[in-house]
């Protein structure tokens, strides 16, 4: 399992939105721009969902998702499984993210693998 390193992490913190990538029981994909957003640690990510619908039901139905973010030419895409919380300490967390309104629900995203999406020769790569 991939961890995500100094530099990725100050590139996820420096950034905003996310897109966040999911894709229904079909295989059809969906990818939404997420600015309500946290590093839990090393290997999670967590989103509050204020507006997602079909983003929810994706995750729900299949829980593969990828998070892409990048400033300028530099980037990263984080792949894993998501898991849709509705209430317990992460849905608290996602839901002290949010300055006005009220969450559906945590999103908590594991990162199995992390890709260099910087353009140039690494671009595409596995990180390891």
């Amino acid at each position: 399992m991939a961890g995500i390193s100094e530099d990725m992490r100050e590139l996820l913190e420096s950034v905003k939105p996310w897109v966040l990538a999911t894709v229904d029981s079909n295989g059809v994909p969906h990818a939404v721009p997420i600015g309500t957003v946290a590093i839990l640690n090393d290997t999670t990510l967590l989103f509050g969902a204020l507006f997602m619908n079909k983003t929810l039901d994706n995750i729900k139905a299949n829980p593969n998702a990828a998070v892409s973010v990048w400033k300028g030419a530099k980037g990263y895409q984080f792949k894993g499984r998501a898991v849709v919380e509705e209430s317990g300490p992460d849905f608290e967390a996602a839901s002290n993210l949010v300055k006005k309104g009220k969450i559906k629900a945590a999103v908590v995203f594991n990162i199995d693998s992390i890709y260099n999406i910087t353009p140039g020769p690494d671009a595409g790569k596995k990180i390891e």
